[in-house]
């Protein structure tokens, strides 16, 4: 099943494109180097509609577009029989060889990243919901309409040819990949362009930035996860944000409180119906909170806060590992009031971004509720 690469003599001058422009050079300087690696936008049918190159990815390229289209639509098929829990659309990543593989399935197009990893490369769950971001993009509004057009052509022309099949046929020139209209292809550009301008470390950091002083020292860590406990970013500790911008490294390769991460994973995992919470351990003199916001779930944004005071015991909320704060500790909530509504806005963004539809507040619940 795998591959050397060393045995594809391919080039991207011998791949056939679809849908690849020149992108300006003015907007070089504000792309994220980190999701570097080539993006294809792929039909239902199995035809590559779109070839996106980011930044260097010489090792990306030598891989045949015909295999990273076979690769694809066997990913979309493990999500199908093996994930998918009604959502519209799924994600999932796998690493080939020396490559990381991370894929974001809808039911009419995919967007596969392809990316070999090396100093500054995202984490694997930035890729995953990159590729979603992206998929969102190119599914909405007019764009969207233009793209179901040429799936569904896509899907006509498979048809014609498996009803046609031959010997001859099938020895013929490769058919992985599709034309697309001029237009569509540089709307379609864009849209990636803009999705690569901007991180989700960025997203936390520029909101971490926009809080009150006396807020913002208190937060501990800042981060986005989904419910695999996957981290697309984390910043741990607010005293490390400086005012120069940010890099985006890997997350794993960022320092955190072990404790922290732990109390995080434990609010997760018992937060369910509520769209802001507070939660802290179920023991005397706890000086930190998580504050956890579910409303661009999958994914979680969630801060730990150190408190100025140690909190009491309170009252048991039925949960083994962690403690629920409940309405009734009404000066805690007002405390810590700014970094949820900080989280909240944080989500409404990737909700925007993700394609997600939010939670509406009279039906989800809320900090005091």
């Amino acid at each position: 099943e795998n591959f050397p690469l060393s045995a594809m003599d391919v080039t991207l001058c011998s791949v056939r494109l679809r849908g690849v422009l020149p992108r300006p050079e003015k907007l070089k300087h504000e792309l994220e180097e980190g999701f570097g690696g080539r993006w294809l936008v792929i039909a239902s049918s199995g035809e590559c509609l779109m070839d996106y190159v980011q930044g260097a990815c010489d090792v990306e390229r030598e891989v045949p577009l015909a295999s990273l289209c076979s690769l694809a639509t066997a990913m979309q098929q493990f999500i199908d029989t093996a994930c998918r829990q009604g959502e519209e659309t799924m994600t999932h990543a796998v690493t080939f060889n020396s490559l990381q593989l991370a894929i974001c399935a809808g039911s009419s197009l995919s967007v596969l990243a392809v990316v070999a990893p090396k100093e500054g490369t995202v984490s694997t769950a930035s890729l995953r919901y990159k590729a979603m971001e992206i998929h969102a993009a190119l599914s909405r509004g007019e764009l969207g309409e233009e793209f179901r057009k040429v799936v569904g052509a896509s899907a006509e022309s498979r048809a014609e040819k498996v009803s046609d099949y031959t010997l001859s046929s099938c020895l013929a020139e490769d058919d992985s990949a599709m034309h697309l209209p001029k237009e569509l292809a540089s709307a379609a550009q864009q849209s990636f362009v803009e999705a690569f301008s901007s991180s989700y470390q960025a997203l936390l950091a520029d909101a971490l930035k926009d809080l009150e002083p006396d807020a913002r020292d208190r937060v501990r860590c800042l981060s986005l996860f989904d419910r695999r406990f996957e981290f697309l970013a984390l910043l741990p500790d607010a005293e490390r944000l400086q005012d120069e911008d940010q890099e985006d490294p890997a997350v794993s390769s960022l320092p955190s409180t072990p404790t922290r991460l732990q109390l995080l994973r434990a609010a997760a995992e018992s937060a369910k119906g509520w769209r802001t919470s507070l939660w802290t351990w179920p023991v005397a003199k706890s000086l930190e909170v998580a504050v956890l916001c579910t409303a661009a779930s999958p994914v979680f944004a969630a801060a730990v806060v150190e408190l100025s005071e140690p909190l009491p015991m309170g009252p048991t909320t039925g949960f083994d590992t962690v403690r629920r704060v409940l309405p009734e500790e009404v000066g805690l909530c007002q405390r810590t009031a700014a970094v949820s509504g900080m989280l909240d806005s944080v989500a409404k963004q990737l909700c925007s971004r993700l394609g997600l539809e939010p939670p509406a507040p009279d039906v989800v619940g809320s900090l005091e509720g």
